[in-house]
């Protein structure tokens, strides 16, 4: 028995929600971890990105250069994700904390992370060769 058009469609969207969000949680880590071809596999060959007070970062060159002296040394965390999906695009808006290790005491006693930023994410993605990328992520700066 063949789906209904609104369940082939529903079951596309929830489909697409779930990628999304693993490609969100792929990029954090890639970031972090210092992986930098995993990191720029997150966004299409000619994605751009953008932060704010710099011109935007285009392409896979550009963004291998940007990582290369980014600092590694945080945590990423995205949450509150809207998503909505229409077909083989997407847009994407969620919260993005970025944490940074405190400094350990003198007597080796764990601290509080720093937060680093508070912001959001804003995306706008593709279907394309069997997965979701990134096209465009512009980073709002919430509370510094």
């Amino acid at each position: 028995m063949a789906m209904t058009y609104q369940a082939e469609t529903t079951l596309h969207v929830v489909a697409s929600r779930l990628a999304i969000g693993d490609l969100t949680a792929r990029y954090g880590r890639a970031y972090d971890s210092g992986d930098r071809e995993g990191w720029v596999a997150t966004f299409l060959t000619e994605g751009v990105f953008e932060l704010p007070g710099r011109d935007p970062i285009v392409g896979h060159g550009a963004l291998r250069a940007f990582f290369r002296d980014a600092p590694h040394d945080v945590v990423h965390v995205t949450t509150d994700a809207i998503v909505e999906v229409d077909g083989v695009t997407a847009r994407q808006e969620c919260r993005v904390l970025v944490l940074k290790p405190g400094t350990p005491g003198t007597n080796g006693d764990a601290v509080d992370p720093i937060v680093r930023l508070v912001g959001r994410y804003t995306d706008e993605l593709v279907y394309e060769r069997g997965g979701w990328y990134f096209v465009r992520r512009a980073v709002t700066i919430d509370l510094p």
